[in-house]
């Protein structure tokens, strides 16, 4: 049997790992790498040692690649490497954004040479649970511009059949068939008409072990770990501010050592942070969640993906999505089904932390 993976950042990166440590491992793997965030030379040298191929191309992680005549070269020139990378026939191909132009001409080449390929969604972080930002606008707009999209992804920019969607949502086209999860019995209504597959805990510990060394920091005793979301998908930042001033306040006087991390695509600082620890923002946190298991130190967030996979590997997790009025129905119903703590105010800390 023969893979490809076709994914764009650090997380994806794990369970793809993770599935051919694990499920595939007897199969040949290959991966198509959208650099959507800072790849080092060490990360890159250990992709090429797991997949049997791989290509690395350029994703959007430039601002200059998400503005209008870039854009459309950074398309053109990832449609070329990747038809040219895609000789052989493949078994299964996982997908992560089947909306985008470059990856829908993927599974066009895929099918092309095998008709009775099968194309699958893989997880993206949080996505499949709970939206955690703003739906997009651009030609995703409104009706207008989603058929003027239509017509030319579909019609002039050679997608053809493989533009087809049943909904709006990442996973929606309908080649996809089947979508791999961490959690598929917490999987958002919209992917009910997907096959879900488990992706295990040992498939994505497995992918873990094989990307990352480790960090090699040592922490506090009495450390807790603050994982950030992007700064600008809250809905009112001031209130983030006062948030993480009161949260900082309280853990500080409970003895507590802070160590943050700020997303990896992060531009910005918080101010109210200066006097804790930062991690790393461009290293993966569960490449940190792997140091730190012997210290099991306290996992805190608003809603990041970083708050499952520290529930998946076993840590003490609490979210503040409620302090914050960053919640909906999916976020808390999928946080208190795998037994992430949700506070109604920074003040539990204190009989929690007693």
């Amino acid at each position: 049997m023969k893979n490809l993976f076709i994914v764009h950042t650090q997380y994806s990166l794990i369970l793809a790992s993770g599935l051919r440590k694990g499920r595939f491992e007897s199969d040949s793997n290959d991966l198509i790498l959208f650099k959507d965030f800072q790849l080092t030379q060490v990360l890159q040298e250990k992709l090429t040692s797991i997949f049997n191929k791989t290509l690395i191309l350029e994703g959007t992680f430039t601002v200059r690649n998400q503005l209008g005549f870039f854009k459309f070269k950074y398309y053109q020139k990832s449609i070329r490497e990747s038809k040219l990378f895609i000789i052989d026939k493949y078994d299964k191909v996982f997908i992560v954004l089947d909306m985008n132009l470059p990856e829908m001409h993927i599974m066009k080449k895929a099918y092309s040479l095998n008709p009775a390929v099968e194309l699958m969604a893989l997880e993206d972080g949080s996505y499949p649970y709970f939206l955690n930002y703003a739906t997009a606008g651009g030609l995703d707009a409104n009706n207008f511009t989603r058929l003027l999209r239509t017509i030319l992804f579909k019609y002039l920019l050679g997608c053809g059949k493989f533009y087809s969607f049943e909904g709006r949502f990442m996973g929606a086209n309908t080649w996809l068939k089947s979508i791999y999860l961490t959690y598929k019995d917490h999987a958002r209504e919209i992917y009910k008409n997907k096959n879900r597959i488990e992706i295990t805990t040992e498939e994505f510990n497995a992918g873990i072990d094989m990307l990352f060394q480790g960090t090699n920091n040592t922490m506090e005793s009495n450390a807790v770990i603050l994982i950030l979301d992007k700064l600008d998908v809250y809905k009112k930042r001031s209130s983030i501010n006062i948030l993480i001033a009161d949260l900082v306040t309280t853990l500080v006087g409970n003895g507590k050592t802070i160590y943050y991390k700020y997303h990896p695509r992060e531009d910005q600082q918080l101010e109210e942070l200066k006097n804790c620890n930062e991690l790393n923002r461009n290293i993966a946190i569960e490449s940190y969640y792997k140091d730190f298991l012997n210290n099991m130190p306290l996992v805190i967030g608003i809603k990041s993906t970083g708050l499952q996979t520290a529930k998946k590997m076993g840590f003490n997790v609490i979210s503040l999505a409620k302090v914050a009025n960053e919640h909906n129905e999916d976020v808390l119903n999928f946080y208190l089904k795998i037994g992430i703590t949700i506070l109604d105010d920074i003040k539990q800390f204190n009989q929690l932390l007693a």
